[in-house]
């Protein structure tokens, strides 16, 4: 599989209440952080990025010119969470044979760790995982065969998050993949 044949979904739906503004918006190497994730992968020969959007969505159309390169997709049911952001990606993207998965509060690995990801997924595993000291971290590929599990999960239900999800999962479905990476773990909630 090849890089550039995959898109990279950004969930940054999310309410910020903590940080009290976007965190999309929060500096990061000199860039605003969505700014950042976009153009690091644009950078590495992706071709393809979808960025779901949520109350936030007017300042960082303001803020972050890359966006105008992007897929824009809009939640409007911001108190279902992350996962009904992921899900209307998926909904999206369900012709693709897989694809990338960032957070917004993850703000992606070195080179090496997307290219890693990329060469180890074959295709018939459902979630790709990068690992560092045996701890997961992003960006998670998942696969076109995990997409209908995802959409048939009942959005009220406890079982509406993506880690669930996975660790439903048997062994062979999900795929971990050692990486010499910490930055898989980096979160801008602990910075």
């Amino acid at each position: 599989m090849k890089l550039s044949s995959l898109p990279l979904v950004i969930l940054a739906a999310g309410k910020s209440s903590r940080m009290g503004f976007p965190k999309g918006l929060m500096p990061y190497q000199g860039k605003k952080l969505l700014q950042y994730q976009i153009e690091h992968f644009f950078s590495l020969g992706g071709k393809k990025v979808v960025v779901v959007l949520g109350e936030h969505r007017d300042s960082y159309l303001k803020e972050i010119p890359a966006l105008l390169n992007c897929e824009l997709l809009y939640n409007d049911k911001i108190d279902l969470g992350p996962f009904y952001s992921l899900r209307l990606a998926l909904e999206f993207l369900k012709d693709e044979k897989a694809v990338f998965l960032l957070p917004m509060d993850t703000p992606g690995a070195n080179p090496s760790v997307w290219k890693t990801l990329t060469r180890s997924h074959q295709g018939n595993e459902w979630v790709s995982i990068p690992t560092f000291n045996e701890r997961g971290g992003h960006p998670i590929i998942l696969n076109q065969s995990f997409f209908q599990t995802i959409l048939d999960v009942n959005l009220e239900s406890e079982e509406a998050r993506l880690d669930l999800q996975i660790k439903k999962l048997t062994q062979e479905k999900v795929k971990r993949i050692p990486v010499k990476d910490s930055r898989i773990k980096l979160n801008i909630n602990s910075l």
